[in-house]
């Protein structure tokens, strides 16, 4: 008789660190697709930015002002201007008809390329205007003064954006800048979510009416919300019941995404049919549990390149662990060099915290600036299910597995919500 084949055991209680390392490792980057420069905000460019053309483009002048040849205004000062004739104005967008020469002057407007001849240009605030053709210049110049040279900003040839980056509104402008109107972008995962648990009612409520032994799922809404301000389209499978077939039947429709999310269903309750019905669909297990609090029952796993994350259902719980790990999952496959992108500041703790476990706590706090420097508290209660606390913190405080708690007055490191 053939032997059962031996089924790697799954890691359980991983540390912080471990278990997001494999969260990464899984996360491959999705393909590329053109897209127009008006979709790229906040997504990941596939390509490398290379210039084009100088920027600018020509000398340009950077003031309203007169374009001059220094030499002409060296000794120039309040009490000894030195007039000049004015034979020309160019405005932004327009071309030179003359050039200069010794004793003359051209009228330019910010941004309006430098006659020829001009060496340099005087601001109209260090000037007087006795008449249309004539400028009274109140201040010395020097060659180059007030003027944008063509390259000075980009040289054709450098690399202006690289592979990976996470577009901003100044990268939109950069590009813009070069006479782009669309780029190569990594595709954005599809994310399917799904509440589980008897206890609750959907979309909102439904208008169920007051309180009743049900609670209305937070967890689809609140989850949904972080994962569509990545600009990842969001399928919304509602509520499963606790029943192993209704849970199956949902997961195998999940899985037309690339990433699956479930809250709740993930412990070791009789009616936690999660962990099994994912089995059933093929997944493997990354990791079970993690060190940490809130969030501890948390499940990753995979199904070939899609990925798989069994959240707990407390409201807290999910959003950590969503914040925590979702979210650099989904940064990697959009193909981001930076996955992780927070903001820690260190602040200084107003009361004492304490903590009696060797898990890595991440505590809801409210940080505010005050006299140079951060100062934070405890947003309120730390409970899993307090969504209130949850709203009124704009940071979480990471506590070390080692830590026994932290003392009034200590420097502690928040990551900004």
């Amino acid at each position: 008789m053939l032997a059962k084949p031996v089924m790697p055991q799954v890691r359980e209680h991983v540390l912080f660190e471990e278990a997001l390392e494999r969260v990464l490792d899984a996360a491959m980057p999705l393909g590329a697709i053109e897209r127009p420069l008006c979709d790229a905000p906040g997504r990941v460019l596939a390509e490398e930015i290379i210039a084009a053309e100088p920027s600018p483009f020509f000398d340009q002048s950077a003031v309203d002002g007169y374009a001059v040849q220094a030499e002409d205004v060296s000794v120039a000062s309040t009490d000894h201007s030195v007039t000049l004739t004015v034979i020309d104005e160019v405005m932004a967008g327009a071309v030179p008809a003359r050039a200069l020469t010794p004793g003359t002057a051209v009228r330019v407007m910010t941004g309006a390329p430098l006659p020829p001849g001009a060496n340099a240009m005087i601001p109209v605030e260090q000037t007087r205007e006795p008449n249309a053709w004539a400028v009274e210049v109140c201040a010395p110049a020097q060659a180059g003064d007030f003027i944008r040279r063509m390259g000075e900003d980009v040289q054709p040839g450098m690399i202006l954006i690289s592979t990976g980056t996470r577009l901003s509104p100044a990268h939109i402008g950069l590009l813009a800048a070069q006479g782009r109107s669309s780029v190569r972008l990594f595709r954005q995962p599809a994310v399917a979510l799904l509440s589980t648990g008897n206890e609750l009612v959907g979309e909102a409520g439904d208008g169920h009416p007051g309180p009743t032994t049900r609670i209305r799922d937070a967890n689809g809404p609140m989850l949904a919300a972080l994962i569509a301000g990545l600009g990842c389209p969001v399928i919304n499978l509602g509520v499963a019941v606790d029943d192993a077939s209704a849970i199956r039947a949902k997961l195998r429709a999940a899985f037309s995404a690339d990433v699956v999310v479930t809250t709740g269903g993930v412990s070791a309750g009789r009616h936690d049919h999660v962990i099994a019905a994912a089995e059933a669909c093929g997944v493997e297990w990354l990791f079970r549990k993690v060190r940490i609090k809130p969030g501890m029952p948390l499940v990753v796993g995979r199904r070939g390149r899609q990925l798989f994350f069994g959240l707990p259902g407390n409201p807290v719980s999910a959003l950590v662990t969503c914040i925590q790990f979702v979210r650099p999952a989904l940064l990697k496959m959009m193909g981001a060099q930076n996955p992780l992108e927070r903001v820690v500041v260190p602040a200084v703790l107003e009361h004492a915290i304490a903590k009696g476990d060797r898990k890595r706590h991440f505590h809801r706090v409210i940080v505010e600036r005050r006299r140079g420097g951060y100062i934070v508290r405890s947003s309120g209660g730390q409970g899993s299910h307090m969504v209130a606390s949850l709203a009124r913190a704009n940071g979480l405080m990471v506590i070390p597995e080692e830590s026994g708690g932290v003392e009034a007055g200590q420097l502690v490191d928040v990551e900004l919500l």
